[in-house]
């Protein structure tokens, strides 16, 4: 799936796991700041579009929302470790239902409203199937209002940020493997259950 032409696609850093992941670095993080600082429009809330249509082969876009940028940048590029980690691993096992993800990662900068718009890019142009997300309580639930089916996966349990992002990575990937499709409805129908709680889940 192709990125969108201009700034807002170039505020997603991409992990182009399907053809061999590659951690973000400092210089990319720092690129992504400034991009995000040259980017001046308004932020208004945007309710994930039923009508993106989503490939039923080939790779499939996984996004990412962390505050690399921020005051919590080292944690949320230790939990992008252990999510890509997780997506990687299958990968290399032949991807979820014959199919391999590729990780697409926003810079929130530790805002909320910067969350929400890292929704709208992931979930809207990209076709998302599902959000992992390392940010804050604020950040999470600014997410979750914009991404209205799409699932926002936050940290698993551990006691790193690293293990808590390798415990979401693994977590998506087994519902990627059991959901009819990977799509999602499905996607998040799969997660509920495997947690326990009624679907949807409110945000």
């Amino acid at each position: 799936m192709r990125l969108p032409d201009g700034a807002d696609g170039r505020r997603i850093l991409r992990s182009t796991m399907a053809r061999g992941h590659g951690s973000i670095g400092k210089r990319s993080v720092c690129a992504a700041a400034l991009l995000l600082a040259a980017c001046s429009e308004s932020l208004t809330p945007h309710i994930y579009d039923p009508g993106v249509v989503h490939e039923e082969t080939g790779a499939f876009p996984v996004g990412e929302i962390g505050s690399f940028s921020g005051a919590q940048g080292a944690e949320a590029l230790a939990f992008h470790r252990g999510f890509a980690r997780a997506l990687d691993e299958c990968n290399a096992r032949g991807g979820s239902q014959g199919r391999s993800s590729e990780l697409q990662v926003f810079d929130d900068r530790g805002r909320p409203e910067d969350a929400r718009a890292g929704v709208q890019r992931l979930v809207g142009p990209n076709g998302a199937v599902a959000i992992g997300c390392s940010s804050s309580a604020e950040c999470i639930q600014a997410a979750r209002a914009a991404a209205g089916v799409v699932p926002i996966v936050p940290g698993g349990s551990g006691r790193t940020a690293e293990e808590r992002g390798y415990a979401a990575g693994r977590e998506l990937v087994a519902a990627f493997e059991s959901a009819k499709k990977i799509l999602p409805r499905e996607v998040a129908a799969e997660l509920a259950a495997a947690a326990g709680r009624p679907y949807p889940r409110a945000p």
